[in-house]
């Protein structure tokens, strides 16, 4: 068989597989239905964002190029329109890295791929492009509401939407090959170190430490382009600015010129990025043939004799609380996927606050004003309690209590434990981070320049909220939990169970915070915090036993 027909027909089982595991189960239109309007509700949500935050800029950056005195090349609006396609791309990386990993290196049928006659580089390339359909989904759902923000405010001749289209189809590639060529000699190494799960979150943190600074540079960017000397060399005909703080990312500014430019310049600019972007694909291609089985079956070797030297460890005497506690621990730990994607947001937003609240960040001057005029208390307390009960609301760990089991939901079902005491050892679990979350963003707040009194009583809030958020997202799980998936990444980043269970939370937190800002106007703030924490363990306890009762229905179906 050739090899162009062996990659499409794998391709071809890998969506098929895919497919298959999505829609496995007993029909459920009320789960459906909750889908689909979570759907819709992040759609509305992330168009209504990008609407509200882009809009501004591109109107101000359409009246200074309307007020620049040299026509032709790149102009401030492109320019902005540059550093989107950067952060797409930068999340792209980021999420992208999960996926590969999850779906390429980690995924359970690589074993049975590699006991068949199958060139390795075939089944690492039918991979691959599983992971770039998956991003350039994700890059579109981004591009296309800022891509609109810019059509209507800017104006866009026809030939701009064409170009767009090739930019969006090229623009996963590159950070997914860069991942690829990093991961390939890594994973290897990873796979057989004992605490490989510890050791993928630090990679994913070190990842999202990058992102960051990504974002740290973006905001020194656009304060360049608005403030000081470059503004008035824009004004004075001098456009320089613009190519050399968009080729401080070289592949950037060809992707840019390429949907902007005219003529022979967009031409160019597109070879270029097509270049280094099949060169990067054609070197993971290369390193994949040689190596692909090797860094992959490294991870299932290890685990299998983990799996075989456990069984003769004498079990430690615990409580029955404790033992699924550490269970459920050793369970997010042992796979990068699962420890990513629950720690992550424990350290990452707590690492975006504290950037944004130190000096040198755009949003820093936003708080000195704060802190100069005035802000109300009650609205203050309200808004950072609403940052930190967002915080606790992303818990992917909550909303795939049952998920991440897989077919090892059978051997749930046979011990002897109520579902009670399933849940009590799981949920604690959860809860430590949620707690840690909303904890370390505390501790980031106290960077910003605002009363530490109003912080710290956000702080008390958010912790009340973090029980109920917490409880709440694991609902849909307990209900109908996805227990047929062949990687990591379908079990949590790709179930939708995960979605709606923020989905749930997040619907809690107006309700929550604008009855305690009800309370405010005939109370003092203190008793409100009080109140919408009273209320948050109300909804906790309530969330906590009507999940004990979905979760004895469900292990009893």
């Amino acid at each position: 068989m050739s090899a162009g027909r062996e990659y499409f027909l794998l391709l071809l089982l890998q969506i098929k597989l895919r497919v298959r595991s999505g829609s496995a189960g007993k029909p459920r239109p009320l789960h459906t239905f909750a889908v689909g309007l979570a759907v819709v509700y992040m759609v509305v949500a992330v168009s209504f964002l990008e609407v509200f935050m882009l809009g501004p800029l591109f109107t101000a950056a359409k009246t200074l190029d309307d007020m620049a005195l040299q026509a032709g090349g790149l102009t401030l609006a492109n320019a902005l329109f540059g550093y989107a396609l950067f952060l797409v791309m930068a999340m792209c990386l980021v999420l992208g890295t999960v996926t590969l990993l999850s779906i390429v290196f980690f995924a359970k049928d690589t074993e049975v791929f590699a006991a068949f006659p199958l060139r390795q580089g075939n089944v690492f390339a039918s991979k691959f492009t599983i992971c770039y359909l998956a991003e350039l989904g994700f890059s579109l759902f981004l591009l296309a509401p800022a891509a609109g923000t810019y059509a209507h405010y800017v104006g866009v001749p026809g030939s701009f939407w064409p170009r767009l289209a090739f930019a969006a189809l090229l623009l996963p590639v590159l950070p997914l090959a860069f991942a690829a060529l990093v991961a390939l000699p890594l994973t290897a190494v990873f796979g057989r170190m004992r605490r490989r799960g510890l050791v993928g979150a630090a990679a994913g943190m070190l990842a999202v430490a990058a992102l960051v600074a990504g974002q740290m540079w973006f905001s020194a960017s656009l304060s360049r382009l608005f403030l000081g000397d470059a503004l008035l060399e824009l004004l004075n005909g001098n456009k320089g600015f613009i190519t050399s703080s968009l080729g401080a990312f070289p592949p950037l500014l060809w992707l840019t010129r390429a949907v902007f430019d005219g003529g022979l310049g967009a031409l160019g600019a597109a070879a270029l990025y097509v270049a280094v972007t099949v060169a990067a694909l054609l070197c993971a291609l290369a390193v994949s043939r040689a190596g692909y089985y090797k860094a992959a079956l490294a991870h299932a070797e290890a685990a299998k004799r983990r799996a075989a030297a456990a069984v003769f460890l004498p079990a430690a005497k615990r409580s029955v609380t404790k033992a699924v506690f550490v269970k459920e621990w050793k369970s997010l730990l042992r796979s990068p996927v699962f420890a990513l994607n629950s720690l992550t947001g424990v350290v990452v937003f707590p690492v975006m606050i504290a950037v944004s609240a130190v000096g040198g960040s755009s949003y820093a001057v936003v708080f000195e004003q704060l802190a100069q005029y005035g802000v109300p208390e009650p609205m203050l307390w309200m808004t950072l309690s609403a940052v930190l009960g967002f915080v606790a609301s992303i818990n992917p760990a909550a909303s795939t209590v049952f998920s991440r089991e897989g077919r090892g939901l059978d051997q749930i079902r046979a011990l002897p434990l109520t579902p009670a005491e399933q849940l009590r050892g799981r949920m604690l679990c959860f809860h430590s981070i949620g707690v840690g979350g909303v904890l370390l963003s505390f501790a980031a707040m106290l960077l910003m320049p605002l009363d530490k009194g109003i912080i710290a009583l956000s702080a008390f809030t958010g912790l009340g909220i973090s029980f109920a958020a917490t409880e709440i997202s694991a609902v849909p799980d307990c209900a109908a939990p996805k227990t047929r998936w062949s990687s990591d990444t379908e079990a949590m980043k790709q179930n939708f169970n995960s979605l709606l269970g923020m989905i749930y939370a997040f619907a809690m937190l107006p309700l929550l915070l604008g009855l305690g800002y009800t309370v405010t106007f005939f109370a003092p703030l203190e008793l409100a915090a009080c109140a919408v924490v009273l209320l948050s363990l109300a909804a906790a306890r309530g969330a906590r036993a009507w999940n004990v009762w979905l979760t004895a229905k469900m292990l009893d179906g």
